[in-house]
């Protein structure tokens, strides 16, 4: 996962009552890291396992850590149904949907063809039981008390935890440091409508206060969430509203759209998922009214001012 740098993992209380907060990449590499931490008595007496959402980054090592520690695994109920659908998925499927996908967001066929899918596959069997996380839910992890905040956006329904003490807050990925997560609409869902459901949680953050320790899934720790959460929705405000007045009298499809509105460097780094970032403006707009949307005779979305 180079592409997006390390994953942290969070370890709540001290070895024989702890929680582990996202686990990262399924693989040998970080299955090590984890005995090692097992070996030298820095985790131990693991009673629950969070997967803050479905991505394998954050989900890859939690079937060994369960089946090790005997541990309770908590997700939210969509993330949980999701990750088993897509562990689940024969390959060739997947495929197939991706590919379509991508070339409706007007990428070129051969370039669609070699995009190739996540494998979710290298974690199935998933574990099918789990403690189902739900919004305002109290609970105790690592002798800590602990409400569950869940949100959309970056997936469909991530979970951060917020320390009743009002110390800390772990986000997974629904906020980070720097620009933020990335917003996309993704193959299995090309009609929705992933940034509104990230503004709502964003609002949700604007009480929080400065002194709050996030604890995010990638970067380094911070403090200041609610101005940091203002701060990435004008950001995506500023690329919904150059979008917008980037549009004149002729259709376009993502792939047309994309340099409108990431730069070069952006595009570069989120590679094939650069088109589903588009996407995800766009659909923003065609839910909102502001730009009309229709399907052209190859299959491919184009968005046009309404």
């Amino acid at each position: 996962m180079r592409r997006f740098a390390s994953v942290n993992a969070w370890i709540i209380g001290a070895p024989g009552r702890q929680a582990i907060v996202d686990t990262g990449m399924p693989g040998e590499e970080t299955a090590e890291l984890w005995r090692q931490a097992e070996a030298s008595g820095g985790v131990g007496g693991v009673a629950a396992v969070v997967c803050t959402h479905m991505h394998r980054d954050h989900t890859g090592q939690a079937p060994a850590l369960l089946r090790r520690h005997r541990a309770a695994l908590h997700m939210s109920a969509r993330e949980h149904e999701r990750l088993l659908r897509a562990a689940a998925a024969p390959p060739e499927q997947s495929r197939d949907t991706l590919r379509r996908f991508l070339f409706a967001t007007g990428m070129a066929e051969d370039a669609a063809n070699r995009v190739a899918p996540i494998d979710y596959a290298m974690l199935s069997p998933f574990p099918a039981d789990f403690r189902p996380l739900e919004e305002g839910a109290e609970l105790t992890l690592g002798g800590m008390a602990w409400q569950v905040l869940l949100g959309g956006g970056h997936s469909a329904q991530g979970a951060c935890l917020l320390a009743m003490d009002g110390s800390a807050m772990i986000t997974g990925d629904q906020i980070l440091p720097g620009a933020g997560p990335h917003i996309a609409v993704w193959a299995g869902e090309p009609e929705a409508d992933p940034l509104a459901e990230y503004f709502r949680f964003l609002d949700r953050l604007a009480g929080l206060p400065d002194e709050l320790l996030v604890l995010p899934g990638h970067g380094a720790p911070f403090r200041g969430v609610a101005g940091h959460a203002a701060a990435l929705r004008q950001a995506h405000a500023r690329r919904l509203e150059r979008l917008r007045a980037a549009f004149g009298a002729r259709a376009m499809s993502c792939v047309e759209m994309a340099p409108l509105v990431f730069s070069d460097r952006a595009r570069a780094r989120f590679g094939e998922l650069a088109p589903g970032m588009t996407l995800a403006l766009a659909n923003h707009l065609w839910h909102r009214g502001e730009l009309r949307r229709r399907v052209d005779v190859d299959g491919v979305y184009r968005f046009s001012l309404s």
